[in-house]
């Protein structure tokens, strides 16, 4: 230990001591028995200033580290608080894109790079979380944090700090993820029903198995499998749980979506039209006597 403390600090790699104190500090936060969503507590925002200030430590690469642990939590499934993301980042741009405030900054070329890497992950981590917005956001939690992310989405599409990123290629990006999160919200839904849990019985059953029972099984036997009225029953429950989703993205969800209003109600129709496919299929397997 006294050889640690008389050594010369001059001597070591205080940029990189510094990325391995912050991102332990950050473990110890996120560890802690409430939910921090990523923020450091004011005790441990004073120790980091004080080794930055101490060591010359940039500002630039101490963000660029926490903006890369953040991801790394974020895309192992930690909510993290758009906010901060947003923070960090703008704090990055303004040093890489030479258009600070107050006219003082300089960044690296690693840290360019670096930045440039970055940007690229948190704008598909923040693609993903909008696709999945009903798991990563549930009933509309944390509080604002579903529009923070959609505001983050429009920054970090921008080119560079000054120019605004055109609407049409935000909608245009937008619109991709809402298409997909009827795809993956009807499909959740789908499974919770049980409908692929009946549809994997029917094809695990031996006549799909087995070649010599194929042969001797008939098609009334096939049907036994999942009687139409079954495939009935099943589809005006799913309609019930459809019925639902759509009301709690109305309640919970459609406030962050105010801008893009338009683009909600695409994705209530494709969410619908998904539906529609899997009613018609069981409708046409109903005999014909059964409309009495």
């Amino acid at each position: 230990m006294d050889e640690f403390i008389s050594a010369n600090p001059c001597n070591f790699d205080h940029g990189s001591l510094f990325e391995l104190v912050q991102r332990l500090t950050l473990d110890h936060r996120l560890n802690d028995s409430y939910s921090c969503l990523g923020w450091f507590s004011p005790g441990q925002v004073f120790v980091l200033d004080e080794y930055c200030a101490r060591y010359g430590v940039r500002g630039c690469h101490r963000h660029l580290c926490y903006l890369s642990d953040l991801l790394e939590r974020a895309e192992n499934g930690a909510m993290i608080d758009p906010t901060l993301l947003h923070y960090s980042f703008a704090f990055c741009a303004s040093h890489v894109h030479g258009n600070r405030p107050d006219g003082i900054g300089t960044v690296t070329v690693e840290e360019k790079d670096h930045f440039e890497e970055i940007k690229e992950r948190l704008r598909v981590l923040l693609e993903n979380q909008i696709t999945h917005f009903r798991y990563c956001f549930p009933f509309g939690r944390p509080e604002g944090a579903l529009k923070a992310t959609l505001s983050l989405l429009e920054r970090v599409l921008m080119k560079d700090i000054a120019t605004l990123v055109p609407q049409e290629e935000v909608k245009s990006v937008i619109r991709k993820c809402l298409e997909q999160a009827a795809l993956v919200n009807y499909q959740r839904l789908s499974e919770y029903a049980k409908l692929e849990g009946k549809k994997r019985e029917m094809y695990e059953h031996p006549v799909f198995c087995l070649a010599s029972q194929v042969m001797d099984l008939t098609i009334q036997n096939v049907g036994r499998l999942v009687t139409p009225a079954k495939k009935l029953e099943d589809n005006i429950r799913l309609a019930e749980l459809v019925i639902e989703v759509l009301q709690q993205n109305e309640e919970h969800h459609a406030e962050a979506f105010a801008w893009w209003s338009d683009l909600m109600v695409e994705h209530a129709e494709t969410f619908l039209c998904l539906y529609s496919a899997d009613m018609d299929a069981a409708l046409e397997v109903q005999p014909p006597d059964s409309w009495d």
